[in-house]
């Protein structure tokens, strides 16, 4: 089998961290994200955000998201629903969604997420 291009491992040194515009991230961001696994059908990564910050509403048009509460307690709603969770719970965002991710907390909260990559749905 040949070995592709893209990643099948990787290790934090070779991460590329971006705040909210796909920049590098500010010190006033309000979050900051990493991709750290680029495939076709899917992405793995991480999200951090900022004490008492705000990832912002996203809608996922074709995309699944899954996430991991690492670390924090966190205001998360999808669609109309809002939830509290904190360190250790998981939940998803079905395609075609809204969804946002508030942190309660005055640190910093963490999470690990798989990102499916969707085709439209007729």
């Amino acid at each position: 089998m040949a070995e592709r291009s893209n990643y099948v491992m990787r290790t934090p040194d070779s991460f590329e961290y971006l705040g909210p515009d796909g920049n590098p991230p500010r010190k006033t961001d309000q979050f900051v994200v990493t991709k750290t696994l680029l495939q076709q059908s899917f992405n793995t990564g991480s999200l951090s955000i900022r004490p008492m910050g705000e990832k912002g509403l996203q809608l996922l048009r074709y995309d699944t998201m899954v996430f991991y509460v690492v670390r924090g307690k966190l205001a998360v709603t999808i669609h109309k629903t809002t939830r509290i969770l904190e360190s250790g719970a998981y939940f998803f965002v079905p395609q075609g969604n809204v969804y946002n991710i508030v942190n309660l907390r005055k640190d910093e909260a963490k999470l690990i997420f798989f990102q499916h990559k969707g085709m439209p749905v007729e």
